[in-house]
C-alpha cells in the first residue's frame, strides 16, 4: 500500500525494522513518498528502519523469516491469492501475529484472537487478529 501502517508500526518504537511489500508501482512510489515526508516531519525519527520493497508478497522470500507482525489488506484478494498467502504464512515462526482486512487467516497453524468493525479511509472494514500457534 501507501505505507502508512508501515509508519504508524515505525512511530510505535516497539519494531526493530518495519518491512512494506507492494506488487504495484504507483502505490510503492507512494509509500516511498510518504517515508520521506514522514522522516522530514518526525522529530526525533523513531529508531526502527522503515524499508519498501516492490515485490509480490507470495514471491518475496525472507520476510516470513523474519516477520513477528504480519498487517496484510487482503480486501480485493481473490481466494487462490488469499490460499497462496496462507501458505506462506505458514511458513513463519510460532509465535507470529498477523492481522488482516476483509479475509481472515483459516489455518489449523493460527489461532484467530479476535475480529472487530474497523473505520478504514474506503468506509468500515472487518479485521482479523490472529496468532501462530503451531
Amino acid at each position: 500500500g501507501t505505507g502508512k501502517a508501515c509508519i504508524m508500526a515505525a512511530l510505535s518504537d516497539n519494531f526493530s525494522a518495519v518491512i512494506g511489500i507492494e506488487v504495484l508501482d504507483k502505490l510503492h512510489k507512494k509509500a516511498k513518498e510518504n517515508k520521506t515526508r514522514f522522516k522530514k516531519r518526525v522529530d526525533p525519527t523513531p529508531s526502527t528502519e522503515i524499508t519498501f520493497s516492490r515485490d509480490d508478497i507470495i514471491a518475496a522470500e525472507e520476510w516470513t523469516q523474519i516477520a513477528k507482525c504480519v498487517f496484510t489488506l487482503c480486501t480485493c484478494f481473490c481466494d487462490e491469492l488469499m490460499d497462496d498467502l496462507i501458505k506462506k504464512l505458514e511458513t513463519c515462526d510460532k509465535g507470529t501475529y498477523v492481522v488482516s482486512v476483509t479475509h481472515p487467516i483459516i489455518s489449523d497453524k493460527y489461532k484467530l484472537l479476535e475480529h472487530g468493525k474497523y473505520k478504514m479511509s474506503f468506509g468500515e472494514a472487518t479485521v482479523f487478529f490472529h496468532r501462530k500457534i503451531m
